[in-house]
């Protein structure tokens, strides 16, 4: 085994309107970084209370470490009466026959610059402060993480040999700054860039460059994040967002490649052969979960583009028996279960990927939701993260698969306490939401009046 990585905790502050808040995933990893099982967790919520803000901070995670930019509008996600917002990721790393405990803490901070073609300030952040840490596991007593590379606002660097490298010299401290300003600037990791990867001397820096470069790879390949926006593409018809990894002999292919619905797609010779590859191995799976159900591809015609490279038109249909239509004209559920399929395979088999999901039940029968859930929970090997409102999943999955937002922005998720194996976890959460909690810490919602809503409802429609 090279290399396994899994996500071991992640801790929000400042994120849209989460104060703050940590969430613990189940480990299913022993000392030698032998992976037993999948381990999933299942985020449940009322509207607007933090489910979301979990997946939009590790889509930043997978962003940042796999050394690419921050969208522009990241700068949304960071609350609105806060000037920066910290992330904290834990994972258990089983790098090069060592098993470490790894933290990554980064600062997102908003920032005002002026525009290159007017003078006109605009607003923008950067990504500062970043650290990272490692532990030798199993944990010996008294022992603590120590820095590998730690990069503060304050042009602090940590640990002294790094700091003594990178600025040894005049030049060498200027080149280094010069870089550093440019990825702030590009809203990128600096520890993460392959510029910074490069630059170090692996001989010594041989623990920080086995850990980046394992996370790196971790980000590129292993970890999958589909957010709302997916789905709302596949809701307006317009395209299907196919999130896949495929291996191929010794290639392994990993990656969104987006779908139209509504008109031919058209794509290089080699990639209508890796979605065909992908379609195929899904379409295994697929027949089983919705009876005879496959997708197809029909090809339209060939050409060669400006390059000459061979180029083919084709379009996208779903067959069920000797019935064929267009893929568009399937139900949203059928296209969401297509869109995230091939990564849900990759779950199944391999301990070292990642599927996080927003809103997985939508549009999904709730039966099959928890049917699939409760095989992969128990059968699979990878890791599986997913907000829901569906409350099927709360019956088969257990409590320490499950996390619930609370009404305390200062502690934003909790897991269930009190817990017997003969409890049906769903009757225990809805009856904390509609009869309250002693605890604060354990209170999973704002209470609403239905006389209130009913009054404002009048209201609103008297055009008063």
């Amino acid at each position: 085994m090279e290399s396994v990585t899994r996500l071991k905790s992640i801790s929000i502050k400042n994120i849209k309107n989460v104060k703050n808040g940590s969430i613990e995933l189940p480990q299913s990893i022993d000392e030698s970084g032998y992976v037993k099982q999948s381990d999933i967790i299942g985020i449940y919520g009322q509207n607007g209370s933090g489910k979301t803000a979990v997946v939009e901070s590790l889509n930043i995670l997978k962003i940042l470490i796999s050394g690419e930019r921050l969208p522009k509008d990241t700068i949304n996600l960071i609350s609105a009466d806060a000037v920066s917002a910290d992330l904290e990721y834990e994972f258990y790393a089983f790098i090069k026959d060592k098993l470490s405990s790894i933290k990554y803490k980064v600062t997102l901070e908003k920032s005002t610059v002026k525009d290159d073609d007017s003078d006109v300030l605009k607003h923008d952040f950067r990504v500062i402060d970043e650290e990272i840490y490692s532990l030798d596991l199993p944990r010996e007593k008294g022992k603590r993480y120590k820095v590998l590379g730690a990069f503060f606002s304050t042009k602090e660097i940590s640990p002294k040999n790094l700091k003594d490298y990178l600025i040894s010299d005049e030049d060498t401290r200027v080149e280094f700054r010069v870089l550093e300003n440019r990825l702030q600037s590009e809203r990128r990791s600096l520890i993460f860039s392959k510029f910074f990867l490069d630059k170090l001397p692996k001989d010594n820096f041989k623990e920080l460059t086995d850990v980046l470069e394992a996370m790196r790879y971790y980000g590129a390949m292993n970890l999958t994040v589909v957010e709302n926006r997916d789905s709302g593409v596949i809701n307006a018809n317009f395209l299907i967002p196919l999130s896949f990894r495929h291996s191929n002999n010794d290639k392994v292919s990993h990656g969104k490649i987006g779908l139209y619905l509504n008109q031919p797609n058209e794509v290089l010779l080699d990639e209508y052969n890796l979605i065909q590859n992908v379609l195929e191995q899904m379409n295994i799976v697929l027949s089983k979960i919705i009876p005879g159900l496959t997708v197809t591809t029909k090809e339209l015609s060939r050409s060669f583009n400006e390059k000459s490279s061979q180029m083919v038109k084709f379009q996208l249909f779903s067959k069920n028996g000797d019935v064929e239509i267009p893929l568009r004209y399937e139900s949203d559920g059928i296209k969401k279960i297509i869109s995230i399929l091939s990564s849900f395979t990759v779950v199944y088999n391999n301990s070292d990927y990642c599927l996080v999901v927003d809103e997985l039940d939508a549009g999904i029968f709730e039966y099959l939701l928890g049917e699939i859930l409760e095989i992969v929970s128990k059968y699979g090997k990878g890791q599986l993260i997913f907000t829901s409102h569906n409350l099927r999943p709360l019956e088969v999955l257990n409590k320490d698969n499950l996390v619930f937002t609370t009404t305390d922005k200062e502690n934003n998720y909790t897991k269930l306490s009190n817990i017997k194996v003969t409890n049906n976890i769903r009757n225990v959460y809805m009856k904390n939401v509609m009869l309250g909690s002693s605890n604060k810490k354990d209170e999973l919602y704002n209470e609403t009046d239905s006389y209130e809503i009913k009054k404002a409802f009048k209201k609103a429609g008297s055009g008063k």
